[in-house]
């Protein structure tokens, strides 16, 4: 299956999905198009990744995770822009739970396991840009 038709799957499964989250209206700054890298790479990061059942109170967001792939990709010289649709679109097409508020969806990560993740990813970009 190729990504645009992953992302035809992913959008008639929740139509109101765009590349700037859910339910956002108006013009966006990238179209699914523009997306297939930032996708493939949240992907990536997140594959490995156990997983709750459900979200908790405190579950990571598509719009944290966005930040998150960002930084792993800078750490690994490249300057990816990672759009909040393409990380809410990643998890949907891992079948990760989570809930919508606003544009962002809320995953079910085990938070020990996202947060040694956010702190490993955190840990390497502050050493490059201090390096900088």
């Amino acid at each position: 299956m190729t990504y645009l038709e992953k992302i035809a799957e992913i959008i008639r499964q929740y139509p109101s999905l765009t590349t700037a989250g859910f339910n956002v209206r108006g013009e966006m700054n990238q179209s699914w198009e523009d997306c297939e890298d930032a996708f493939n790479a949240c992907v990536a990061a997140i594959t490995p990744l156990k997983r709750n059942i459900r979200p908790s109170p405190s579950a990571p967001s598509s719009y944290g995770l966005k930040h998150d792939v960002e930084r792993l990709s800078r750490n690994n010289g490249i300057n990816l822009y990672v759009s909040n649709g393409a990380a809410c679109a990643a998890l949907i097409w891992l079948g990760i739970p989570f809930v919508v508020y606003g544009p962002n969806a809320f995953a079910a990560f085990n938070l020990i396991e996202y947060r040694k993740f956010r702190n490993d990813i955190l840990r390497v970009y502050e050493a490059h840009r201090l390096a900088a």
